[in-house]
């Protein structure tokens, strides 16, 4: 726009040229006609006035010229600037180009490694998730039986959640933490099988279990509340960080608040074995973000069972203190048209276990209180505000108020939402 501006102003100015040149030829035609009319000092000052008209009018000219000089410099400058912007934009863009290359390289490299040898990890609680009975008497003839068909349901599921993919070839790597001294008497106390000097039933189980898959362990944790817990923590925490780790099936009939607080994991559940069933389970407000793993919890399924019998989790007398029971999550449901899978364990139900919470570092906090409903808080704040008295914290928190003087309030026991203001 400002070239085309220019050029309309140079034509301008070179037909105010034109108009002033015929302007002046005319004025030297009147000149030799008025010569010859005039007197010789009319003459001398007509002649005065044409060359100070030529002169202001060559000043006009030299001012214009100038001006275009100096357009033109400036034009120069903001096309040389031009240039080097230009320039300079290449060159970043072929920085970034060849970066870009890179990454795309990088990218294929690593998908190529995390689609080389792929595996699925499965994790299994022994201590909540006892096999069936029938298995555990055959000793080590039953481990590997049960070995092999949980494998097959692991296989079935691994098709089903990845349609789109070739898994035949996926290894599946399956641990099983437990304490095993500890369970073995138990199931001999309930008489499922026996834990003598002579026989050892479980440990032969374990045994076949191993034996008959070269990737399924049956792993002794000893005694202790959190050994299984804090073994499987830390087993998740590294497999999750596998880049050719496929899928990570988690199987607990219960778990400890903790026991997957370092664990990053979807929040919403992956799809789970097709046997699931719901049971007790970590709440989805405890589960951290998601991280690069398929963390798959599944509380309970037709090839692992939970006790009643047996007790829910093996270990050393726990710590005195106040525990509650373990709060339930929503039953995972999908619709599935595979075939009805093999029941492989036991169907006993299991009761609620009990437990306390712990931080990262192994010590006890106290579980946060449930919230107060505005509701109820005002209606309990109008009642003193009425009553002009508060209530008896020994009457109504103790159930006995030894002071027969007492001036607080006591009457009926105070609901639960308003035991908690």
């Amino acid at each position: 726009m400002d070239e085309m501006h220019d050029l309309s102003l140079i034509s301008q100015r070179l037909a105010e040229y034109s108009c002033n040149d015929s302007a002046r030829n005319q004025m030297i035609e009147a000149r030799f006609k008025l010569d010859a009319v005039l007197p010789s000092q009319c003459r001398v000052t007509f002649k005065i006035a044409l060359y100070i008209s030529q002169w202001i009018h060559k000043v006009e000219e030299l001012i214009y010229a100038q001006g275009l000089i100096h357009r033109n410099v400036l034009l120069q400058e903001a096309l040389r600037q031009s240039h080097d912007d230009h320039d300079h934009e290449l060159q970043s863009r072929r920085i970034w180009q060849t970066k870009a290359n890179g990454l795309e390289k990088n990218l294929a490299s690593l998908r190529k490694s995390m689609d080389s040898n792929p595996f699925v990890f499965v994790v299994i609680d022994g201590d909540g998730a006892i096999f069936q009975e029938a298995l555990l008497k055959k000793g080590a003839e039953g481990g590997a039986e049960a070995s092999y068909l949980l494998r097959k349901e692991i296989e079935s599921y691994v098709t089903e959640a990845y349609p789109e993919v070739v898994s035949e070839d996926w290894n599946i790597i399956g641990q099983v933490f437990l304490n095993m001294d500890g369970l073995a008497k138990k199931l001999h106390t309930s008489g499922i099988i026996p834990f003598t000097t002579t026989e050892r039933t479980l440990i032969e189980f374990g045994r076949g279990f191993g034996r008959a898959q070269p990737l399924f362990s049956f792993i002794d944790v000893g005694a202790g509340k959190e050994s299984a817990d804090h073994k499987i923590r830390e087993v998740l925490r590294i497999m999750r960080k596998a880049s050719n780790s496929h899928r990570i099936v988690f199987k607990s009939v219960f778990m400890s608040e903790n026991l997957l607080d370092r664990v990053q994991r979807p929040t919403t559940t992956s799809t789970p074995l097709p046997l699931s069933t719901p049971t007790t389970a970590i709440p989805p407000s405890a589960i951290p973000s998601p991280g690069p793993s398929h963390v798959v919890s599944t509380s309970s399924s037709a090839l692992l069972q939970s006790a009643t019998a047996v007790p829910t989790r093996v270990s050393s007398p726990p710590s005195s203190g106040s525990q509650t029971p373990m709060s339930t999550v929503p039953p995972l449901t999908r619709v599935s048209t595979a075939p009805k899978p093999i029941d492989v364990f036991s169907k006993k139900k299991t009761t609620l276990p009990k437990h306390y919470l712990m931080n990262a570092d192994g010590q006890r906090i106290d579980e946060p209180l449930p919230k107060v409903d505005p509701a109820v808080e005002n209606g309990f704040n109008m009642r003193i505000v009425g009553l002009g008295r508060k209530f008896c914290n020994n009457h109504h928190l103790h159930g006995k108020c030894n002071y027969p003087g007492c001036n607080y309030i006591h009457g009926n026991k105070l609901s639960a939402s308003e035991m908690i203001l």
